[in-house]
């Protein structure tokens, strides 16, 4: 019975090729929470307050896709440079009923930042609760290291691993549902 191993080294994630649906012992997947990731400095979250201080709220500036579905730009369809974000908000998620409307009072919903219209540094996603949803990190338009998220209660459900090329997804349990190659 081959059995997969994720294990730690100097902050980055490693596994083992095995047999899927394994169970991470409960330290493996604690490793892998969202509060763990934070206090240990794996990953960086900003404040809200320092996003909506710092940042560009995205229809305000009127940030869009060009023609070509690549670069974000601003209304005069200059590449845009800077730390954008979206809030869920009721008015705009009405044509989403997916979305609980308890939730749709303004908070955060996203952040990320861009170089010359390219996604360049940590893009953050957040639940309508504002839980953290889930991290990656762009460099030049393109995902590297390694990307996180998260079930709501801050259980791991995905790791991705951009440098290495492969995931590993799990159910609510820490069960390994899907793994392989990206």
């Amino acid at each position: 019975r081959q059995t997969v191993l994720i294990y730690f080294f100097r902050g980055l994630i490693y596994m083992t090729s095995g047999k899927q649906n394994e169970f991470l012992t409960p330290e493996e997947l604690e490793r892998l929470s969202r509060d763990y990731l934070i206090e240990h400095k794996v990953i960086t979250i900003l404040s809200p307050d320092y996003v909506r201080e710092h940042g560009v709220f995205w229809d305000d500036a009127e940030l869009d896709w060009d023609e070509c579905g690549y670069y974000t730009v601003d209304r005069d369809g200059v590449r845009f440079t800077g730390l954008a974000y979206e809030v869920y908000d009721h008015k705009d998620m009405k044509y989403y009923p997916f979305f609980n409307t308890d939730f749709q009072d303004g908070t955060l919903m996203d952040y990320v930042y861009y170089v010359n219209g390219l996604q360049d540094g940590a893009d953050v996603d957040f639940y309508p609760s504002g839980a953290l949803q889930s991290y990656r990190v762009y460099d030049n338009g393109k995902a590297v290291g390694k990307s996180y998220e998260w079930y709501e209660n801050g259980m791991i459900k995905k790791v991705v691993d951009y440098s290495r090329k492969e995931r590993i997804e799990f159910n609510k349990q820490g069960k390994i549902t899907n793994q392989g190659k990206v």
